[in-house]
């Protein structure tokens, strides 16, 4: 009778491979093509197996790999906080450039961030004997989380809140430092750049560096809860102290609230004609 020839399958990234002789299992893993923690099953075998834990195990040099319970996951839990952090962060540079960031350079930002994280990541998990995922898999973080989740046979918990994180922040991003009593400089430029219904020919910013002296601009949240913006300086004309102050709503359109001539509060009225002089005298 023929000797019967072993057939063996093995799983490779959630696929069936096989089948394929002992002497083609034990290239396979001479390669390290497959490890010690590789699924296999042939013939005989009740379920899917680690290669270990078969006659191959006695062919395996290398201590097995470290538990998932046990691997470092600092730099995960750095990469989950990355889209918190960096809210702060770009908050932070608008409120002192007093600009808006470039868009293509804030992600770039966010890609060498992710990047390096996921290196040393990767090094880590190398140093304690795993195949990691695909350094590519960053341009996609989340889906990196899991497939490194999957890999350690670790509960995506870190994936799961990183994903909560990306969309919170990306939900508050233009509110979040407002909460705090920060300036919100994208608050700021709405009134900046705007210009009074009366007014068109003039945006509110080029009016008050004409009228005043170094306008000084902030944002804040009041008591009320609502968003307001304050612009204050000196007149260069009469070296009075001038507040202007707008209320500004959740669509960034905005009105004059109240203002400020030498710490005296002016009427509604005073107000509306104090408007239309500074932009009738010739700045």
């Amino acid at each position: 009778m023929a000797e019967t020839v072993e057939e063996w399958f093995h799983i490779e990234n959630g696929v069936r491979k096989g089948p394929v002789n002992s002497s083609d299992m034990a290239e396979l893993l001479r390669t390290r093509k497959i490890t010690a923690e590789t699924l296999v099953w042939k013939k005989g075998l009740s379920d899917w197996t680690p290669l270990a834990k078969t006659e191959f195990g006695e062919m395996i040099s290398e201590p097995p790999p470290i538990s998932g319970q046990a691997v470092n996951n600092t730099f995960v839990w750095w990469m989950v906080a990355t889209p918190i952090i960096g809210i702060f962060v770009e908050n932070i540079i608008m409120a002192v450039t007093e600009q808006e960031l470039n868009y293509m350079a804030t992600a770039l930002a966010y890609f060498l961030v992710y990047s390096i994280l996921c290196s040393n990541d990767q090094t880590k998990l190398k140093k304690a004997g795993h195949n990691t995922a695909s350094f590519w898999w960053i341009l996609f973080v989340p889906v990196y989380l899991f497939i490194r989740a999957r890999k350690l046979r670790q509960f995506p918990l870190y994936a799961i809140i990183w994903c909560v994180c990306f969309v919170g922040s990306s939900a508050y991003s233009e509110n979040i430092f407002d909460y705090f009593g920060v300036s919100s400089q994208t608050t700021i430029n709405a009134v900046r750049e705007g210009t009074f219904y009366d007014h068109p020919e003039m945006t509110i910013d080029e009016a008050t560096k004409a009228y005043l002296v170094n306008p000084k601009w902030e944002s804040f949240i009041a008591g009320d809860k609502q968003q307001y913006v304050n612009v204050s300086g000196i007149i260069k004309s009469s070296e009075d102290k001038l507040l202007i102050q707008f209320l500004v709503n959740s669509d960034r359109s905005f009105s004059v609230n109240a203002l400020k001539i030498n710490e005296q509060w002016q009427n509604v009225a005073q107000t509306n004609a104090f408007v239309d002089d500074m932009y009738a005298i010739d700045n």
